[in-house]
């Protein structure tokens, strides 16, 4: 037991860093979505994923959030996946939200350069959660 859960430990984190890593004209949005359904698809029977579009977003009047990727060639994409886990409906939700930005059309010009290469990094909260998530279901709590 304490071996595979060692295992799923360090495959999650070792799937989060991956995706942190990677340069951001690879892992856009639309990556870091198929990433999530990929998890999805794989533990099918507790993760469910969903991708918020561009459309669905000034619908749900998330302006400022459709305005950060404005300048990207990329659309704007939002991925939110649920895992059920605990049968008890009375139990509490766990909650966890990760910036996953993958393109920022603020303030690159005002940023300083020693800053410039860490940017890619703006969206390793959506590669942590991703992480969790595989962990979790790879342990079926």
């Amino acid at each position: 037991r304490a071996i595979q859960h060692g295992l799923a430990v360090a495959s999650g984190i070792k799937a989060a860093k991956d995706l942190g890593n990677m340069p951001p004209n690879i892992c856009n949005a639309g990556y870091l979505a198929s990433q999530a359904r990929q998890l999805a698809d794989a533990f099918s029977t507790n993760i469910t994923t969903r991708v918020i579009g561009e459309q669905q977003m000034k619908e749900l009047g998330m302006n400022a959030y459709l305005a950060v990727g404005a300048g990207s060639q990329n659309e704007s994409l939002m991925s939110v996946m649920e895992y059920k886990g605990n049968p008890n409906p009375d139990a509490k939700p766990i909650v966890l939200v990760g910036k996953g930005l993958t393109f920022d059309s603020g303030g690159i010009s005002i940023k300083p350069a020693d800053g410039m290469d860490e940017m890619k990094y703006d969206m390793c909260g959506a590669a942590t959660v991703y992480g969790v998530m595989r962990v979790v279901a790879e342990l079926n709590l």
